[in-house]
């Protein structure tokens, strides 16, 4: 990944909401996406609440893991996308290992 480009008409940086429902990946992938300049603006642990905290933040872009507890990615995704909130990337550590 790389750094978001410093905004020509003094806007922030680029707002991210993260939704994981693995404590260490969520911070991971926090830690990472301030190190490389975004704005966290949330980081939530199930589908229910990334859709709730979305429609109030207004974020840039929703990070959201397949397989969450309340309401999974999937569910979360076509809510946040279907309201005109905010792009999705969808997310997973799943294996078939």
């Amino acid at each position: 990944m790389t750094a978001p480009k410093p905004d020509t008409e003094g806007r922030s940086r680029p707002r991210v909401l993260v939704a994981e429902d693995e404590a260490i990946i969520r911070l991971d992938l926090v830690e990472t996406l301030r190190e490389l300049g975004y704005d966290v603006v949330a980081a939530v642990g199930d589908g229910a609440k990334a859709v709730e905290l979305a429609a109030v933040l207004k974020p840039d872009l929703v990070i959201l893991d397949v397989a969450m507890p309340v309401l999974d990615g999937l569910g979360a995704a076509e809510q946040i996308v279907s309201a005109g909130v905010a792009p999705v990337l969808m997310l997973t550590a799943f294996s078939q290992r």
